[in-house]
């Protein structure tokens, strides 16, 4: 299986927030929401953010929530929820994104490292706002290398 994880980031007056989605490739039961549950100085820090606002205390130790305070633990809490999916690869980004996009885990390590280096070459080369020649190039050598990949991980 294959498995796309987006991350959202919140600019609240206070403080950043993350959330995280999981999406399953091909997989009926739509997305996952990436949660994860809050120790005493995690729901201290939330409140203390949402005062700021105007916002009551509604965090506590134990609680789950889907709210995170760094990009790190977010992104953490999405690889465990998606290998405790059974997904075999793990993209950040969408499934209706066909360009390169960061690999965060597979089976074949010589791949993943193959395909994030077209990744950050597309990145360099500010996808297709930058030069478009280049742009398709790396997306040739991107579908060339997953594309064998794709269909049977699908």
């Amino acid at each position: 299986m294959i498995g796309y994880l987006s991350l959202m980031q919140y600019d609240l007056a206070a403080g950043i927030h993350w959330y995280g989605t999981l999406r399953i490739k091909d997989q009926e039961r739509g997305h996952h929401d990436v949660k994860h549950v809050l120790n005493a100085a995690t729901a201290r820090r939330l409140n203390k953010d949402d005062r700021h606002r105007g916002d009551g205390p509604t965090y506590r130790a134990g609680q789950e929530t889907q709210r995170f305070t760094t990009k790190g633990s977010c992104h953490a809490a999405g690889i465990t929820l998606a290998k405790s999916l059974g997904c075999k690869w793990l993209f950040e980004g969408s499934s209706a994104v066909c360009d390169p996009q960061h690999v965060i885990y597979g089976p074949d390590e010589a791949v993943v490292t193959q395909l994030n280096a077209l990744w950050q070459e597309a990145e360099a080369n500010d996808g297709w706002d930058g030069n478009n020649k280049t742009m398709q190039s790396i997306c040739d050598r991107w579908d060339a290398l997953w594309k064998p990949i794709y269909k049977g991980a699908a």
